[in-house]
């Protein structure tokens, strides 16, 4: 899919294609950040009861203006389980379909800056791809910029 010099595929339970079996936050909480320039997430969004705080650590290991690519389940899809049974054959497993104004909301609050949302309404699928905020450059401060400068105060100690 992407030419790389690194690849790390990171399930919750490490299986065949995964290097890793963790939660994406926990490994937000470890690693150096910046750490990802693309994210890729499918069909887990709806599985999982905080998915804003999921989207979160999504954007804490992106490097800055990073790509998020994800699917996820929305309406009519029908409820079911991580290994597709229906949810009511998977006690303890959440289970909701994502509104595309949800998703819109939390991208924007987890830090994305743009993303484009796709929804296929005879499947129920929602595809997004979102790329992270730019990091703001902090304002030079100057003598012409300091209250001292403008008039308006002392600047320094005397």
């Amino acid at each position: 899919l992407f030419q790389a010099d690194y690849y790390l595929g990171i399930d919750l339970v490490k299986g065949p294609g995964g290097d890793e079996g963790a939660d994406v936050r926990a490994r937000a909480a470890r690693e150096p950040r910046p750490a990802f320039d693309v994210v890729v997430s499918c069909e887990t969004l709806e599985h999982d009861a905080a998915p804003f705080v999921f989207l979160s650590a999504c954007s804490d290991v992106l490097s800055p203006c990073g790509a998020l690519l994800l699917t996820c389940a929305t309406e009519p899809r029908r409820a079911h389980g991580r290994n597709g049974w229906p949810i009511r054959d998977c006690p303890g497993e959440h289970y909701k379909n994502v509104s595309p104004a949800d998703l819109a909301s939390w991208l924007g609050a987890a830090g994305f800056e743009s993303h484009d949302l796709v929804v296929d309404a005879v499947r129920g699928d929602l595809f997004a791809l979102a790329r992270k905020r730019r990091p703001v450059a902090p304002a030079k401060v100057t003598a012409a910029t300091t209250p001292a400068a403008r008039g308006k105060g002392s600047a320094g100690v005397r």
